[in-house]
């Protein structure tokens, strides 16, 4: 799988730009804020049709000249399995007002042809890295399933239709419970049709989850070990979130049993859309007692688990490493380098080309990010 061209109009700090690309290796070489990482975004974007930590859409338009760009498109010609695509995704502000515009609308095309937004992932299959991937470890549980989701949606379409469903029937639940607490009505039998659909969902979303994390845990571990050089325990686990007493019952007897509960707070109080997952590192949490060396060595071995585990499917996924070799010792940017596949299309960026590992500048072209602008060297 690679992307052999991507164009861009008034995307984050580009204007435009229009590359044709090598099906291999790509460094890309820059000074901070001149807009390497903005174009790592662009491949993102292509690939789950939103930004980097949930970035909001319209910090994806281009602001320049004291106002807002009209749209911004990002454009991709995308191979996979003897298969030719045209990738195209569009932001626009949602308010005429420049100055007060803080939403975005988006728009997917496939082949020129309008698509809706649960059919894009599995088109362009990516695996991204940022030193801000700490987060997973540090930050709150919904950085945790936002990875899972992003994850899994790209390569099982079911779990991406099975999340809008979700959001929407857990939008439409909330209302009707926040609507019998400001009425004071004891009548919840409404409630019965929305907890068969959030119960059937959250089953499907949950055991996609688990099953995820196990096949992925097994790879991570022997990542870590091979990068740590010991033969350290590195597993990583699903949490299912549930009130004390309560811990060993599906969403479906939870919704029954917690009706009253649910009714007085207002919201829907067990589901994934309130789960967590673990990272242990030989028993203990990796965010309370592993040193900062291990913590970033065990989200690469996440990120480098994932590679392996799409790549299972025949695939290989586009690789976008963002900046991480400036935080590693030669030792681990070498050994990092040797397990991006050679069959990989790969986009490694870096302040400075020292940076990059010796057998990664052996087979990469160089592109060079200046203010919006690349050029090859």
């Amino acid at each position: 799988m690679y992307c052999s061209r991507i164009t861009l109009s008034d995307f984050r700090n580009f204007e435009h730009l229009d590359l044709e690309l090598p099906n291999g290796s790509v460094g890309i070489l820059g000074q901070n804020a001149q807009g390497k990482s903005n174009l790592l975004e662009a491949f993102l974007v292509l690939s789950i049709g939103r930004g980097r930590n949930n970035r909001s859409l319209i910090e994806l338009v281009r602001y320049g000249g004291q106002r807002l760009a009209e749209f911004a498109r990002v454009r991709g010609n995308v191979h996979s399995n003897d298969k030719s695509h045209i990738i195209e995704m569009v932001f626009a502000p949602t308010e005429k007002d420049d100055r007060l515009s803080s939403r975005a609308s988006r728009r997917f095309k496939l082949n020129g042809k309008p698509q809706r937004m649960s059919d894009l992932p599995g088109f362009l299959q990516t695996v991204h890295f940022a030193p801000d991937d700490a987060d997973l470890l540090t930050g709150s549980p919904s950085i945790r399933r936002r990875f899972i989701d992003v994850s899994l949606s790209q390569m099982r379409s079911d779990y991406m239709r099975a999340l809008i469903d979700y959001g929407q029937v857990l939008g439409q639940r909330n209302a009707l419970l926040r609507n019998l607490r400001e009425s004071r009505r004891n009548d919840s039998n409404q409630l019965d049709f929305w907890d068969g659909q959030i119960s059937s969902l959250a089953e499907l979303i949950i055991n996609g989850r688990i099953d995820f994390l196990t096949r992925l845990s097994e790879i991570a571990s022997q990542e870590f070990s091979a990068l740590v050089g010991r033969n350290d325990d590195f597993q990583t686990g699903y949490f299912q979130s549930r009130p004390t007493g309560y811990e060993n019952l599906s969403v479906s007897e939870l919704v029954g049993r917690l009706r009253q509960k649910e009714v007085g707070a207002g919201m829907t109080l067990v589901g994934p859309h309130r789960d967590d997952v673990t990272l242990e590192l030989n028993g203990r949490p990796l965010s309370r007692f592993a040193s900062r060396g291990e913590q970033r060595l065990a989200v690469l071995s996440l990120k480098l688990a994932l590679m392996k585990l799409i790549g299972a499917s025949g695939n290989s996924p586009v690789i976008l490493l963002d900046d991480i070799f400036s935080e590693l010792d030669p030792e681990h940017r070498e050994l990092v380098a040797d397990r991006i596949p050679e069959e990989s299309q790969a986009f490694v960026s870096a302040a400075d080309e020292s940076q990059f590992p010796s057998a990664f500048l052996r087979e990469a072209r160089i592109l060079k990010v200046s203010n919006g602008n690349a050029i090859w060297a």
